[in-house]
């Protein structure tokens, strides 16, 4: 495990030890303590045994733990190992999830020991970079004292009038419920190609083992996304949606989670969007006015020439400010050539400014909102 660090002073009662776990057998432990943390915003413990469970990365020595006198956890959290695409290229990344301290020991700095110690973990074993999300404009402010910089996803909220099927196109459903659910393999070729091959356009996408895939998207949309969404095939397998429903200030609104096409249907994906958007809409237990659907979507899955085929009544513009990153490895020449080719200035420093150009896919000013290139998915948080 991780090397054990002493501390003193003002922040504690006494000494406290900030460690790894020890092994597998204090992972239950562990996750007892997570869970009585996150117990008043309602989260189960089987949430944070599914990040183990699912998890093909995982290893205790990653969790880190603020231990008082009679090894009793005060704080904890965890760096999830992970790929991410940025320009075609895979860049590692630690994700910092699971952050918490004991309601009663809090305001005691022991999140920041736990954080500090962590961090000091990527840079010692060569993390390239490091993500997170938080959707509390407090903790974002919190997370800026660890030199985490915000980068935006946006997404367009569209009032659709005209959603209908094709009767060129088939899309039928897959159910992931099964006990023994996998996913159809061309599901994961067909995300690797569109957001993780080299030739991708779309930046921060997390790539999918077909192992990964198995475990953890699969574990995901059984449990933790709800209300559940559905899954829409297309076509002989060219290409597949996710999409959920939800109530959004009382209106029911379509997230579509993901939607990929092999490339070279790509000019049939606002057909196939329009298709599953349809097919979800006739599984709905509302009475959708087919006249005014609204759908959430990110603006890179926009498919192009979608309003040439449905009429878009209204579209409103929202950024998640909530994802956040750090650049570990500062010497990377990977990252520095990444982040070069998407500015105008070759010899840019590695910065945070010119990472967050290289996520967006370009330094487009005030236009981000229509053109960035920032994709991360739902069931891909940690």
């Amino acid at each position: 495990p991780f090397p054990l660090l002493q501390l003193t002073g003002d922040m504690s009662d006494g000494v406290v030890t900030t460690r790894s776990l020890t092994g597998e057998g204090e992972v239950g432990k562990w996750l007892d303590f997570v869970a009585e943390c996150f117990e008043v915003k309602g989260t189960p413990r089987s949430y944070f045994e599914r990040h183990v469970v699912a998890d093909a990365s995982f290893n205790s020595d990653h969790i880190f733990v603020v231990v008082e006198e009679g090894d009793v956890f005060v704080s904890t959290c965890r760096v999830f190992e992970r790929q991410i695409v940025i320009g075609g290229e895979r860049v590692s990344i630690g994700g910092i999830g699971e952050v918490c301290t004991h309601p009663e020991k809090r305001k005691r700095g022991y999140a920041k020991i736990c954080m500090e110690k962590a961090v000091q973990f990527m840079l010692d074993y060569g993390y390239d970079l490091s993500s997170l999300h938080s959707c509390q404009p407090h903790l974002q402010s919190y997370y800026k004292k660890f030199q985490y910089m915000g980068c935006p996803m946006y997404y367009h909220t569209l009032t659709l009038d005209g959603i209908a099927a094709s009767e060129n196109l088939h899309v039928s459903l897959w159910d992931y419920n099964a006990e023994d659910a996998v996913p159809p393999f061309f599901m994961f070729e067909t995300y690797n190609k569109k957001f993780t091959s080299k030739s991708s356009s779309f930046n921060g996408a997390m790539f999918r083992t077909q192992d990964y895939w198995n475990k953890w998207v699969v574990r995901e949309l059984q449990s933790a996304m709800e209300p559940k969404p559905t899954v829409h095939i297309f076509d002989n397998n060219k290409g597949y949606a996710i999409i959920q429903q939800r109530i959004v200030r009382g209106d029911l609104v379509f997230q579509v989670r993901e939607l990929a096409v092999l490339e070279k249907d790509e000019s049939k994906s606002k057909h196939f969007l329009v298709a599953a958007l349809n097919q979800a809409v006739d599984l709905s237990k509302d009475d959708t006015n087919r006249h005014a659907v609204k759908v959430n979507i990110a603006v890179p899955l926009i498919p192009s020439g979608l309003k040439d085929i449905v009429k878009v009544v209204e579209q409103k513009t929202v950024a998640d400010e909530g994802w956040m990153y750090r650049i570990i490895n500062t010497k990377s020449q990977q990252l520095k050539r990444i982040t070069a080719a998407f500015s105008d200035n070759k010899e840019m420093d590695l910065t945070m400014d010119a990472l967050k150009c290289a996520l967006h896919g370009g330094c487009n000013g005030d236009n981000l909102e229509g053109t960035s290139r920032h994709t991360f998915f739902n069931i891909d948080a940690f």
